[in-house]
């Protein structure tokens, strides 16, 4: 009998991402979220998160070996300071706890760069034992979350890995975010200022995102791990290829606007990732970047 992987969150930006890659890896993958995804590639349950009880009872009826949780409220603008996310951190504790007490061997949550201490403006890159010292509540309820669960886990026995993601972008991201807000202003013909150009992020397809979350799943693992790919861009650079392969580079301003409370540079240390998960290295950058935009290319209908 294959292992069992129970996906929360299934159709949203990230958990959607790990589902074949955990099946290419042999896992019998179950998926439950709130909503069902469009095209569902494995068994799915829809049932609110955020229900005690109600996850009980998925557990109790997937009877899942291991536990991928994605789930939380990231709604763009919006999920930084955010007061559910002492929702999702209690939800989240209680299905650890749940998790434990119904034979779940390993458990891997879904963390954040934004835990890290980036006071020095990001001079070195993060490792995973560097100290953790959010500055918003998204980030001090992941890292809060996290400790609670690696210290409940460590007096069940349970496996227990921590997946910390950078910056992403891909198909079905808010229409906000810098990636598609670019591609949107620049094909309809209209300007557009990347603001902070200067600073360094490190930016990962989502397709990859979920590749290496699902590697740590497999793998054995624990503890915290940066999943990101290791090599961080400026935003000037970002959006200057977006500008150029759309062909309106002219319509693109870079500006250096000052950046409160965010860092010059965000560079992970993704050696962990690497060596001890063996979670395969993705395309070049720019490569995803011109497939993302190949496949948000407006079909051409035609003379009607």
């Amino acid at each position: 009998m294959p292992p069992v992987v129970l996906v929360t969150g299934a159709s949203g930006l990230i958990g959607a991402r790990t589902l074949e890659p955990l099946q290419a890896l042999g896992f019998d993958v179950r998926g439950v979220a709130r909503n069902p995804p469009v095209n569902p590639v494995c068994p799915f349950i829809a049932a609110d998160l955020l229900d005690a009880q109600a996850m009980r009872a998925v557990l109790a009826s997937v009877q899942p070996t291991h536990v991928l949780h994605c789930a939380w409220d990231v709604t763009h603008g919006k999920f930084w300071h955010a007061p559910e996310n002492l929702d999702w951190a209690a939800a989240s504790l209680l299905l650890a706890k749940a998790a434990a007490e119904a034979g779940v061997q390993r458990f891997v949550g879904v963390g954040t760069g934004a835990e890290y201490d980036w006071s020095d403006d990001g001079v070195q890159p993060r490792r995973e034992s560097d100290p953790a010292v959010p500055v918003t509540l998204y980030g001090q309820a992941k890292n809060t979350t996290r400790l609670l669960q690696e210290a409940y886990f460590r007096t069940t026995g349970t496996s227990f890995a921590w997946g910390r993601v950078f910056d992403l972008f891909g198909t079905g991201e808010a229409g906000s975010r810098l990636v598609p807000s670019a591609i949107s202003a620049l094909r309809a013909g209209q300007p557009f200022a990347c603001r902070q150009g200067q600073l360094l992020r490190d930016y990962l397809a989502v397709e990859d995102v979920g590749l290496a979350l699902a590697h740590l799943v497999a793998s054995p693992v624990q503890g915290a791990v940066n999943i990101a790919s290791g090599t961080p861009i400026s935003l000037a650079d970002l959006t200057r290829h977006i500008a150029a392969v759309i062909g309106c580079p002219d319509l693109l301003t870079v500006e250096t606007h000052p950046a409160q409370n965010q860092p010059l540079t965000i560079r992970p240390d993704i050696t962990r990732l690497r060596q001890e998960v063996a979670a395969p290295p993705p395309p070049p950058l720019w490569t995803r970047v011109d497939a993302y935009l190949a496949s948000s290319q407006p079909a051409h209908r035609g003379r009607d």
